[in-house]
């Protein structure tokens, strides 16, 4: 909010700019971003393909991360 006062972006009042802030909830992984009870187990086959390429994906993200550290660190292999 520009002036803190609920306005939101030109005072076109508030879930007018682009989500990104916390009021938003706009952004996130799969369809239960920004919903009430995101967690909640529903056994659709739909949602667990979609939990298993999140885990997939997120599982690449983190060695990417771990290469890049040991890259910076000097690191060639496993202790």
């Amino acid at each position: 909010m520009p002036f803190g006062d609920g306005t939101g972006p030109a005072g076109q009042g508030p879930k007018s700019g682009r989500g990104a802030g916390p009021a938003g909830f706009q952004r996130g992984f799969g369809r239960a971003a920004g919903r009430r009870g995101a967690f909640a187990v529903s056994g659709s086959s739909d949602e667990v393909s979609q939990l298993k390429n999140q885990t997939a994906y997120l599982e690449s993200a983190l060695e990417n991360v771990r290469k890049q550290i040991e890259s910076l660190e000097g690191k060639t292999g496993p202790e």
